[in-house]
């Protein structure tokens, strides 16, 4: 499969003030239409871990 069978992504940022960022490096990987997205900010006390992505993908 390919970046193109991807129909939801669930984006787990550490800070939220990254979320521009993470935007731009989102659209790099993921062209129109988009999947569905959700993008949540979490609290983790390991200061090397910025984001998490999960996705989910059809054939």
């Amino acid at each position: 499969m390919t970046f193109d069978n991807v129909v939801r992504v669930t984006i787990y940022l550490t800070d939220l003030s990254t979320f521009s960022e993470m935007n731009a490096a989102y659209s790099e990987f993921f062209q129109f239409p988009f999947p569905a997205r959700a993008t949540v900010g979490i609290q983790l006390n390991h200061p090397d871990l910025l984001v998490e992505m999960e996705v989910t993908a059809m054939r």
